[in-house]
């Protein structure tokens, strides 16, 4: 799956999370409000969100938004997911984790989609 992060469309963007599936080990009782919130300013924005850390030759539109409607779905989705953690960090563990569980899911389902993509692009 290494080739859907080769040249990532959100290279040299100092807001990028190089490692989604990393930064989202994040267990509730490591987790804290600046970290979190870092997580989410990066989700928030599609050039750097998890489909933007995501091979550059995935289509996108001028705002960084994937072309691909199931693809802008999943990416939609696990934003939503990082905002849920980033809503319940130091609050409520039961809430946090299940919105961590979340992404972590959406960004496996991104990975798939876009190896798809990249396939029926004859890419990889």
């Amino acid at each position: 799956m290494k080739e859907i992060y080769k040249n990532p469309y959100s290279k040299d963007n100092p807001d990028a999370i190089n490692d989604w599936a990393k930064a989202l080990n994040l267990p509730y009782s490591k987790a804290t409000k600046e970290g979190v919130a870092k997580l989410k300013k990066a989700a928030d924005d599609w050039e750097v969100c998890a489909c933007g850390n995501l091979c550059d030759l995935i289509p996108r539109s001028s705002r960084g938004t994937p072309i691909d409607n199931t693809l802008g779905l999943l990416g939609a989705k696990f934003g939503s997911s990082v905002r849920g953690m980033h809503d319940n960090v130091e609050q409520n563990e039961f809430e946090y984790e299940y919105y961590r569980t979340r992404a972590i899911e959406r960004h496996k389902k991104i990975e798939l989609r876009a190896t798809e993509i990249l396939k029926e692009m004859n890419i990889i």
